[in-house]
């Protein structure tokens, strides 16, 4: 049985899912969800220990297999990236979270998306996302799209990829693709005697 609460935001969820037109577009596919064999372990982990840093439930993030297209202006021309993947998908009347697994060292943040901007709740939670991949040693994969940019303007886009970097995401490519990534800060302490 479906609690009140979960229907209102399985409801949220679809009446955000309706109201995006912009440049990523996720759809959901309606294949049967099998637990057992699918591969998002690091995920779920990840997940579970988020769920926590922002006082969420874990089964608050829908598990969905998506069909997730990005298109997005960069330096040299459009960024075309395509791919149906195992996602955890969290909506509220706050902030959208979407993340895959992109690799097994890797979590891929599809859809990160504050709805009240400029009061820091998207600093927050990015800063969240990044401490604990520090702590648990994963790395962070983000195409950053703007996609509250209607008219294409390219400087607003180059300012949230600027948001990200200082942040500390990196281009591993020399910037020949919007690909953001974050690898973990590991800090070894030794003891001194």
């Amino acid at each position: 049985m479906i609690s009140k609460s979960r229907k209102l935001k399985i409801k949220n969820q679809k009446k955000h899912n309706q109201n995006y037109n912009g440049c990523k577009s996720i759809k959901t596919l309606h294949i049967p969800f099998n637990h057992e064999t699918r591969k998002t372990k690091l995920l779920e982990v990840f997940v579970v220990e988020l769920s926590s840093r922002l006082g969420l439930e874990p089964l608050d993030f829908i598990p969905k297999i998506q069909n997730i297209g990005v298109s997005v202006r960069h330096l040299f021309g459009r960024y075309i990236e395509r791919k149906i993947t195992h996602t955890l998908n969290y909506y509220c009347d706050d902030f959208k979270l979407i993340m895959s697994e992109y690799d097994e060292k890797t979590i891929e943040l599809w859809w990160i998306e504050v709805f009240n901007k400029g009061k820091g709740l998207g600093s927050d939670i990015l800063n969240k996302i990044l401490c604990l991949s520090d702590e648990l040693g994963i790395g962070i994969r983000i195409i950053p799209v703007d996609i509250d940019n209607k008219e294409g303007k390219i400087k607003t886009l180059y300012r949230l990829r600027n948001w990200y970097k200082s942040f500390g995401l990196k281009s591993r490519d020399f910037n020949r693709t919007p690909v953001l990534y974050y690898e973990p800060q590991i800090i070894e302490l030794r003891q001194v005697s």
